[in-house]
């Protein structure tokens, strides 16, 4: 079906397209007297055939090119098979930050374990650089006695004790306990005694 319309020339009567003013053969040109080839009604319907068929044909082609847009953004991809569990961050893992200004929280010291005490091998009672279990002394006089721990080195303060604080007094001479000083207050016996960590020894102090 032809949708341009065709005229009969009215001089060589031969048909060629509307469209034209002069006959394509003879070169008249088209005047009143120039007629259509087929009906009126006819040319009519055929245009508006035309124009429908057009009108229709973009449609087709904007509704396909709508769909596939609709189709890429609304795509969905196939279900994975299998168990498939999402990975979720652990909220108390302090190794990811969120946000980049955040400071992450300091972390709380171990404390060490407690370092058992070193062992001591001995302790002894000095006198002028010689170990001593028995000395006799004076009222009134004093003696500056040591204590020896063995080994050397080892950070302990030794105590120091009278077994009767009326027959002598001992009182240490330095923050070390090492060494301290014993004053005679009357006649009479008692015991000096030393003890540094577990170990101890004990001297006779005789006053005349």
């Amino acid at each position: 079906m032809s949708i341009i319309t065709e005229v009969k020339c009215a001089k060589c009567d031969r048909r060629y397209s509307a469209v034209r003013a002069r006959c394509p053969y003879c070169g008249a040109r088209r005047g009143s007297r120039g007629k259509l080839s087929g009906g009126t009604d006819s040319t009519k319907t055929q245009l508006v055939i035309g124009i429908i068929f057009l009108l229709a044909l973009i449609a087709a082609v904007t509704a396909l090119l709508l769909t596939s847009a609709e189709t890429e953004i609304d795509y969905t991809p196939p279900p994975v098979s299998g168990d498939v569990t999402p990975h979720i961050p652990d909220s108390n893992t302090n190794n990811t930050i969120d946000d980049p200004d955040e400071t992450p929280p300091e972390e709380t010291p171990t404390p060490p374990e407690d370092t058992p005490p070193p062992a001591i091998e001995s302790v002894a009672i000095t006198y002028n650089g010689r170990a001593t279990t028995d000395f006799t002394e004076s009222v009134g006089r004093s003696l500056t006695l040591k204590a020896k721990i063995v080994p050397d080195g080892l950070d302990i303060v030794p105590e120091w004790e009278s077994s009767n604080p009326e027959v002598f007094d001992v009182v240490p001479t330095d923050t070390t306990g090492l060494t301290v000083s014993v004053t005679m207050i009357k006649a009479g016996n008692a015991k000096l005694k030393v003890t540094a960590g577990d170990k101890t020894a004990e001297c006779i102090v005789r006053v005349k």
